[in-house]
């Protein structure tokens, strides 16, 4: 026995055969059958549940990302990206008993001498673009005891400024040693204008970095 099923779109009356219908029969319209297979209809079905399922994971994917995204910014802050605005003199909390500990004021005053001791530098190099830069800043900086000025010296700010100030003690060790690669002179060899223009700029920055931390005292 034959059963209506619907009535399709274009008013055609789909029926199913005998015992559910292995074939699902579109009446005939303007003298023409057409046949569509259960394996079409179920497959356009299948069809619309994987892309409804694919949106579902796109938007919980999208989510997911806001969610963490917002996770790292909070805990993981980077250089540059994803961290705080830029710490400004009157922006940070310090520990006033720990500033005034003679260590700590001792490390402060060999730090200013430093930079002073790298503008004296900079004029140096400013008059004889020649001059022997590397030799100066290994005489200027021990590296050691620069780190343990600079250690002493962040100390006295809270932990959450520590974690930008930190980058600026690490951005000076660091502009020593790139400032020493650049002004390196090979035996009997000028140093060329493009030498003298990326020493001069190493000098810059470490001096900017000096000026940074200082500030804050």
């Amino acid at each position: 026995m034959e059963a209506v099923g619907f009535v399709c779109g274009s008013g055609c009356v789909v029926r199913g055969g005998n015992g559910g219908g292995r074939l699902l029969m579109c009446a005939e319209k303007n003298g023409s059958s057409v046949a569509v297979s259960r394996r079409a209809v179920l497959g356009n079905a299948i069809g619309a549940a994987i892309a409804a399922a694919g949106l579902l994971s796109s938007q919980s994917a999208q989510a997911s990302d806001g969610i963490q995204g917002g996770f790292t910014k909070t805990l993981f802050p980077k250089a540059g990206f994803n961290s705080p605005s830029e710490l400004t003199p009157g922006s940070v909390s310090m520990d006033k008993a720990v500033l005034k500990d003679p260590a700590v004021q001792k490390g402060l005053s060999d730090l200013q001498a430093k930079r002073k001791e790298l503008s004296d530098l900079q004029a140096q190099f400013k008059a004889d673009s020649q001059l022997d830069v590397v030799s100066k800043v290994n005489n200027m900086f021990n590296i050691s005891k620069l780190r343990d000025d600079l250690n002493k010296v962040n100390s006295a700010f809270d932990e959450e400024t520590q974690i930008q100030t930190d980058r600026v003690v690490r951005n000076i060790i660091q502009d020593i040693s790139e400032l020493n690669s650049a002004a390196k002179l090979k035996p009997d060899v000028p140093r060329t204008p493009k030498k003298i223009e990326k020493t001069n700029s190493w000098m810059s920055k470490l001096a900017s970095d000096f000026d940074k931390l200082l500030a804050f005292y």
